[in-house]
């Protein structure tokens, strides 16, 4: 599979134009974080837009390889399905299903600040239906926060998806039959403002601990 191959260039960013794997060519940056960049991209092939994520594997974090293997393990509907993975020197590059605004971009563009009891609840039902489906997976997310729940792209706009996988984890073992063990002095895992009691603790996350973010 090939890697990124220079169209254009920008002066402000030297990923837009490019083409990643000969298909996917990036048209717009979406937003930084710490371990990597997320950009919209247009199939050469088709109208069809998708996100693709970047990471500098120099940064020896590998978030994308952790996150590209659970979105594979879980399949789930209401989390972006996973187009391609792969590697191109020393950036790590995943393709996924274009989503729309995050939670935190809704609220800033509300003129009132503030959302309705309604849309609360329904964000909430959402995603407790999402976390049931994770957790019947034993997986844990440990890092939820309103940058990582989005609303779906055009048609789906009604629909609420979970994004960035990097740092969840499996808290149960099917082979072993048996849950991870509860561990103390451990360092802070997710974001501090939407984190658990027990993150802050330093104790090991498990699935109240996801529920108690939400």
């Amino acid at each position: 599979m090939s890697g990124i191959t220079k169209e254009s260039e920008s002066e402000e960013d030297i990923f837009l134009g490019k083409t990643i794997f000969n298909k996917y060519k990036l048209i717009r940056k979406l937003g930084q974080g710490s371990f990597g960049s997320i950009y919209q991209a247009q199939s050469k092939y088709s109208n069809k837009y998708y996100a693709v994520k970047l990471e500098d594997m120099r940064h020896e974090s590998f978030i994308l390889e952790e996150e590209s293997i659970f979105i594979s393990y879980l399949n789930c509907p209401r989390i972006p399905k996973l187009k391609s993975f792969g590697y191109s020197g020393s950036l790590i590059i995943m393709v996924m299903e274009l989503l729309g605004n995050s939670l935190d971009k809704i609220f800033e563009n509300l003129p009132s600040r503030k959302m309705s009891i309604r849309c609360v609840c329904n964000i909430a039902y959402q995603l407790l239906l999402i976390f049931e489906f994770i957790h019947s997976c034993n997986i844990i997310h440990r890092d939820i926060k309103p940058a990582n729940v989005a609303i779906g792209y055009e048609e789906k706009s009604k629909y609420i998806y979970l994004l960035d996988f990097g740092l969840s984890k499996k808290y149960y073992s099917s082979s072993k039959k048996q849950h991870i063990k509860l561990k103390f002095g451990k360092n802070l895992v997710g974001t501090a403002r939407y984190c658990s009691r027990n993150a802050h603790k330093g104790y090991e996350l498990s699935r109240r601990d996801d529920i108690e973010s939400i």
